[in-house]
């Protein structure tokens, strides 16, 4: 099952602005001359980086150091420029070596090989930081975020170690932080990837507490209930929003509990109100569609059918369904000429092959 980080958090170090930082080290923000840029060749900067770690720290040349590192990185990044990648971790070594003992520090560390795709050394930084300082919230939350990454990468083989090294820390992040919201959601999907199916309700139902207006609490839910193959329950989690708070996402949840309850009236219903709060979604109104369909509702089917063929023309589904509405509609003429148009379009041995067979028998 893939994974993707619906909440990644963001550290302390992305959210200073660059111009309190120039105040802070006493740089100026304009554009260096070349002079002004320390080579990692630099005699200098190698005495530097050779010196070991003071006792007491050095604050003024950690600030300094600091400062230089979050410019060059933010150069890195938007520029794409590995020199200035080299030059912030240049920079970030040599604060620590100022003040070895900063968790800011090691966690902008962590986070600049993580943002520049180096994860190993990313994962070691932090878990470094992690054995100094076990309560330090920023760097279990970017371990957590590399995990989670690598169940969501398609390139990358599931690993079962990795989904439970991604459950150790969120649950430690869930602890350090018992009010935040995202993280307990994200550790129920967790808990619901490891099939700890109890587990993952009790984290939804404890993120319900913190906000029981929650979208993500009551989508997270429902589809814990789905998988589960109680859909009458996952149904009811969302029918109990009022009509008036429902959010596009949960009545189409709703449009499709009901689906797969049979109960093709309610769905229909539920995916009209879906769309009336986010139109022109190609994705609900096909789901409309087809209740419309199901629920022997043929003009109104007729007419979305139409619809999404008119704006894709090579929807070769929805011309099939047209057809099959003309002949239920009695229309066999019309519902012939429809398939006929469609039968140099339709590709041997797939699956519209066989609708438009079946079609053409009927």
């Amino acid at each position: 099952m893939k994974l993707f980080p619906r909440f990644l958090r963001t550290n302390l170090l992305r959210r200073v602005p660059l111009s309190l930082l120039a105040m802070a080290v006493g740089v100026s923000l304009a554009p260096m001359a070349p002079a002004q840029k320390i080579s990692p060749a630099d005699p200098m900067r190698q005495a530097q980086g050779s010196t070991a770690p003071t006792d007491s720290p050095d604050r003024s040349s950690s600030y300094y150091h600091f400062g230089l590192a979050h410019m060059y990185e933010e150069m890195a990044v938007n520029a794409g420029r590995p020199d200035y990648a080299t030059q912030a971790i240049e920079e970030y070594k040599l604060a620590l070596n100022a003040d070895p003992n900063s968790a800011l520090l090691e966690d902008g560390l962590a986070n600049l090989y993580f943002r520049l795709g180096r994860v190993q050394e990313a994962v070691s930084a932090a878990k470094d930081q992690v054995k100094r300082d076990p309560n330090d919230v920023d760097a279990h939350t970017l371990l957590g975020q590399v995990y989670v990454r690598l169940l969501g990468d398609a390139q990358t083989p599931q690993s079962q170690q990795t989904l439970a090294q991604a459950i150790t820390e969120y649950e430690t992040i869930a602890r350090l932080k018992p009010q935040d919201i995202e993280a307990k959601l994200l550790l129920g999907e967790l808990y619901a990837a490891n099939h700890e199916s109890a587990k993952a309700e009790a984290e939804f139902k404890e993120a319900q507490k913190i906000d029981s207006n929650s979208e993500e609490v009551v989508l997270s839910m429902a589809k814990l209930y789905s998988d589960e193959g109680d859909l009458q329950r996952a149904a009811g989690i969302l029918a109990a929003v009022p009509p008036g708070d429902r959010s596009g996402r949960e009545e189409f949840a709703l449009g499709q509990s009901y689906d797969r309850l049979k109960k093709s009236k309610e769905a229909a219903a539920a995916y009209k109100r879906s769309l009336d709060l986010e139109p022109d979604n190609p994705e609900v109104e096909l789901a409309l569609a087809n209740a419309l369909l199901e629920d022997d509702q043929l003009d109104e089917a007729l007419t979305m059918f139409q619809t999404l063929q008119t704006a894709d023309p090579t929807d070769l589904r929805s011309a099939i369904q047209i057809s099959e509405i003309q002949r239920r509609q009695g229309h066999y003429d019309e519902s012939l000429a429809t398939l006929e148009k469609l039968k140099s379009q339709v590709q041997p041995g797939s699956n519209e092959e066989l609708q438009w067979g079946v079609n053409e028998a009927l």
